[in-house]
């Protein structure tokens, strides 16, 4: 069974709120941790360690964000969310057709993924999330929308998660 989808394109904070979501999953702990930390420390011991934990928070962490987001985010292999496309779904793995963005610049290349390549982070009624080679964070994401019917997102789900690895549902 081969499945189409509808030319679509992930934007720049889906993406961004995808990975984010993720890197914080695994780090949230050590994130806290420090603050936290300094908030004790500062009401035990020096009041200026309060000021610490403030600048943390509110300095230091959101750059922290922002750093992991153009690490990943950025990386080649978000071309497959974030450029025009249309997925091809089948047995053989996921076929992008690149769609030109206007009349004068060329699409890339279509590009074929196989199903060894892939894990499935997520499938959701919000959408599928797929986690591409080595990388947590280089992330395939279809949306709903790119398809044209709710039948054909669930066949879509079916047939992704009958190929790939699966890391949790």
């Amino acid at each position: 069974m081969e499945l189409q989808t509808l030319p679509y394109r992930v934007t720049a904070p889906q993406l961004a709120s995808q990975i984010t979501r993720l890197w914080l999953a695994d780090y949230w702990l050590a994130l806290a941790a420090v603050p936290v930390l300094c908030l004790i420390a500062g009401a035990v011991f020096d009041l200026r360690l309060v000021f610490v934990a403030l600048i943390l928070v509110f300095l230091i962490m959101p750059g922290i964000v922002f750093m992991v987001y153009f690490y990943y985010g950025v990386s080649p292999h978000c071309r497959f969310s974030i450029l025009p496309h249309c997925m091809i779904i089948d047995s053989s793995g996921l076929t992008v057709d690149y769609k030109s963005e206007d009349d004068t610049t060329p699409a890339h290349a279509p590009e074929t993924i196989n199903w060894s390549q892939l894990t499935i982070v997520d499938a959701t009624a919000n959408s599928i999330i797929m986690q591409y080679g080595s990388s947590r964070y280089s992330l395939i994401i279809i949306p709903p929308t790119a398809f044209e019917s709710e039948e054909e997102f669930l066949a879509a789900k079916k047939i992704i998660k009958k190929f790939t690895n699966t890391l949790a549902l």
